[in-house]
């Protein structure tokens, strides 16, 4: 969980991992350079709940980014999964209890869900992410279909990946190195979260700055060739837009047989 002036969000999400079904868990909170009560919050949460022995805070001084931030912790972990959450996002109670038995199918190294989208307060907008059954390396090149508090890898199989050093779409380029070459995403028809909507700026500079990213990605991550790097870019723009679904029944919470 990386950590950056969350002192108003991360409470609730700390709340959502310790009151996970399954039991043996770690968390790792990373502190980006937080100027605020981050660190306290975080702290105070853990002894509250009798977590504290579950949880480590890694402390930052200066800010380094989310990726560095998420990478720290990663280094850090002992587990034989590896599961993200950001501190202003939720888990589902039941989160690891749906996903961690997916991973008993030798061929699962990378595993998604669904997941609603919340508010600022916390309140459901009706919109809603579910991922494919299964999406390719090609497929994630042309559309990121990983809720990153969604997302686990299995250590074991994979080894630890980290994620690319960028401001924005690291998580993006780690989904990408765990499917490469050949390997597939996994994703579960369920809803296993609550990603919190901020919003920040105007809708044209983030924008453009998302555009700007998803490029350098592509470029200096998967060295693509240009040609190559357009064609995702458009694809990428296109199917975005119809990425969520609102104002209908989210899925069944009857487990898909396929698992």
């Amino acid at each position: 969980m990386p950590a950056h002036n969350a002192a108003r969000f991360i409470e609730a999400a700390i709340e959502s991992v310790c009151v996970q079904s399954v039991s043996d868990w770690e968390l790792l909170v990373s502190d980006d350079g937080s100027s605020d009560d981050t660190v306290k919050v975080a702290r105070d949460t853990l002894l509250r709940l009798g977590k504290l022995s579950k949880g480590r805070i890694l402390s930052g001084t200066v800010r380094q980014g989310p990726a560095r931030a998420r990478n720290r912790a990663i280094a850090e972990a002992r587990g034989k999964w590896l599961a993200f959450l950001d501190s202003d996002d939720l888990w589902a109670k039941d989160k690891l209890e749906r996903q961690l038995p997916v991973f008993d199918d030798p061929d699962v190294r990378l595993l998604c869900g669904g997941y609603e989208v919340i508010d600022v307060f916390g309140r459901a907008t009706g919109e809603y992410c579910v991922p494919p059954r299964t999406a390719s390396y090609s497929d994630m090149l042309r559309l990121n279909t990983v809720g990153c508090l969604t997302a686990i890898y299995d250590v074991e199989r994979a080894g630890k990946v980290f994620m690319p050093d960028l401001p924005r779409r690291q998580d993006y380029g780690l989904w990408l190195s765990l499917i490469r070459p050949g390997g597939v995403v996994y994703g579960l028809d369920r809803i296993v979260g609550m990603y919190r909507r901020r919003s920040t700026g105007s809708v044209s500079s983030n924008k453009i700055a998302a555009t700007y990213w998803q490029w350098r990605l592509y470029r200096e991550h998967e060295k693509l060739s240009m040609a190559s790097s357009f064609r995702c870019l458009f694809n990428h723009a296109f199917r975005k837009s119809k990425k969520y679904a609102g104002g209908g029944s989210f899925p069944s919470d009857k487990r898909s047989p396929i698992w």
